[in-house]
């Protein structure tokens, strides 16, 4: 009897976080490229929705007094080459980050655009949004092939290393 408590306990919590992390998905055109990892989406019904790429931290723009980490505009370019004007759809999580942007993987044309980002060297894999094992090799590889910011050394100091720096706070 004891066990067959636990079991319906189990399974209780599990089906109460399946709801807690239900995605919330959101299909439109993206109307402009705010940095490297993130969009501003126009969806019909929903208005502009500002969408952040999960799970990937592209170099910061310029910041307060501090002027922008070397490569954000090439990874700005190469994010609006890729789905400026495009239909995309957003996978997001049901929570905003601290900026008000929906935590989203984003799709174009059946494509990841957060593993594409990685898989270009245009952005860091962030260990503190969640553990994947493959966007960690996609940045690995990235390293390997020495692909965008990853071809001078000089350049990859972490967004959020940079960002601590440039406002004096750790995060």
């Amino acid at each position: 009897m004891k066990l067959f408590i636990i079991m319906i306990s189990l399974m209780v919590s599990l089906l109460s976080m399946r709801v807690a992390t239900s995605e919330i998905l959101i299909t439109g055109n993206v109307q402009q490229v705010v940095s490297g990892d993130q969009l501003v989406i126009y969806h019909p019904e929903m208005g502009q929705q500002p969408i952040k790429l999960a799970q990937i931290d592209a170099p910061e723009m310029a910041l307060a007094a501090c002027k922008s980490q070397p490569w954000a505009d090439v990874a700005v370019k190469a994010l609006s080459q890729k789905v400026l004007g495009e239909v995309v759809q957003a996978n997001c999580e049901p929570r905003l980050d601290g900026d008000g942007f929906a935590l989203c993987q984003v799709s174009a044309h059946g494509e990841n655009i957060n593993q594409w980002m990685l898989s270009q060297g245009h952005a860091w894999f962030d260990k503190l949004l969640g553990n994947n094992i493959w966007l960690q090799q996609l940045e690995q590889e990235a390293k390997r092939k020495r692909q965008g910011l990853w071809g001078n050394a000089a350049m990859v100091i972490p967004p959020w290393i940079y960002k601590a720096q440039c406002l004096g706070k750790i995060r």
